[in-house]
């Protein structure tokens, strides 16, 4: 039985041992925490087809440079000096153009749609632990040049298959009837549905315990041991593992540590915030992103989550309380007749997503090392994109036909 060490125990690692281990491969995992901690476990938990405009967008310069002194913005950028963070933001701006939005737009939503099939069959094998529901996402805007905006890329993607509704205000309302809404209209994307994410990585973990995966935590990868084609190991502060296959699947600090291999990984930390409230009556059951404000909205098992912010800064795990008091504002503005309050610091969650400068992941193998496989740089789309980050990395270790074609997610496309 082939062995194969995954470093990292987000969404994506464990889905690659999800499928991996379907293939009968003997798998370990090796996380920093205890597999309850990190991006995935805060998520909006959303599973959107809709999101095929990568962050590196002609759209996106104006409103980050206007966004970027503001403390309560939902985009900013700390300007650094360092070279990686420089570098990084070079190509940022080189992708932000119509023809990169363009060579983006099938492969963001091929990668979604798969993603999407393999949520509803894994929620059928687990019966549906966590709350997967499929009642679309609703993008709501407040004025008429976001409406434009959106309406626009509505009707783009029906052109690619995405099924949308143009809905008024009144329909919004008929649609969820027990909560007030102050919009002028939405987008209905239909093809997009919600869960609880904290539910899906218990019963991630849950599964691959019982069939005898390798969980470790509370270990950090220090060392990697390798010859001029191939890794012979990674060391931890306890241990030294050995396998036939390597994944890298840490998040943001996939790139540092592949820095000695001479294996250039572009990523920043996009932090974003997130807190929960208790469920009401009267409160959304349709997960919604405020458009405007850049705030998502989701109904999970007994709370809404709200979440956003997408900080662009060095590692940090600063919590900056302008950020979440801005959210309440964007949610009450929206929602008028639902009063929430400031949660207390050590009940926002936040986390650092890992942004790749062209807005796609990193998922293939390396073509430097003939054993090292990589999967990050996912953004604010890791969670939805899991369970096919997952199905491909175990695709192209047991060096099958991959689901959807990977070129655009090559790994070493900056190298």
């Amino acid at each position: 039985m082939k062995k194969v060490v995954i470093i990292g125990g987000g969404v994506s690692g464990l889905f690659s041992a999800y499928y991996l281990n379907k293939l009968n491969y003997d798998v370990t995992i090796i996380d920093e925490y205890n597999f309850d901690y990190g991006c995935s476990h805060g998520n909006a938990g959303l599973v959107v087809p809709s999101h095929i405009i990568p962050l590196a967008s002609p759209s996106i310069i104006p409103k980050a440079i206007k966004w970027m002194f503001n403390s309560k913005s939902p985009l900013s950028f700390y300007p650094r000096l360092n070279k990686d963070f420089i570098s990084w933001c070079f190509n940022f701006l080189k992708h932000a153009n119509n023809k990169h939005v363009n060579n983006s737009i099938i492969p963001l939503r091929d990668i979604s749609f798969l993603s999407s099939s393999l949520y509803k069959e894994v929620s059928e094998e687990s019966s549906n632990s966590f709350g997967l529901t499929n009642k679309g996402l609703l993008m709501l805007y407040k004025n008429e040049k976001t409406a434009e905006e959106e309406i626009e890329l509505a009707k783009l993607s029906n052109k690619y298959e995405i099924e949308t509704k143009i809905l008024s205000k009144s329909e919004i309302q008929n649609l969820d009837p027990n909560c007030k809404y102050d919009v002028i209209g939405g987008v209905h994307y239909l093809s997009d549905s919600h869960f609880t994410p904290n539910n899906l990585i218990s019963s991630l973990v849950e599964n691959l315990k019982s069939k005898n995966i390798n969980l470790v935590s509370n270990e950090v990868i220090r060392k990697i041991k390798f010859s001029s084609k191939h890794i012979r190991g990674v060391s931890s502060n306890k241990n030294t593992y050995e396998a036939d296959s390597f994944l890298f699947a840490s998040g943001v600090w996939t790139s540092e540590l592949l820095k000695n291999m001479k294996i250039n990984i572009p990523l920043m930390p996009g932090k974003g915030y997130s807190f929960n409230i208790d469920q009401k009556n009267n409160f959304p059951t349709y997960p919604s992103i405020l458009v405007d404000e850049r705030v998502a909205v989701t109904p999970m098992n007994g709370f809404l989550r709200i979440g956003g912010n997408m900080e662009i800064d060095t590692i940090n795990h600063k919590v900056r309380t302008s950020r979440v008091e801005s959210m309440i504002e964007s949610f009450k503005k929206y929602y008028p007749e639902l009063n929430i309050e400031m949660p207390i610091e050590e009940n926002i969650w936040h986390g650092l997503r890992p942004c790749s400068p062209d807005g796609l992941p990193y998922i293939g193998n390396s073509k430097l090392y003939s054993n090292l496989f990589i999967a990050t740089g996912h953004a604010m789309l890791g969670m939805s994109l899991g369970p096919a980050t997952g199905k491909l990395i175990s695709e192209i270790i047991s060096d099958q036909k991959t689901s959807v074609n990977v070129e655009a997610y090559n790994p070493e496309r900056y190298n």
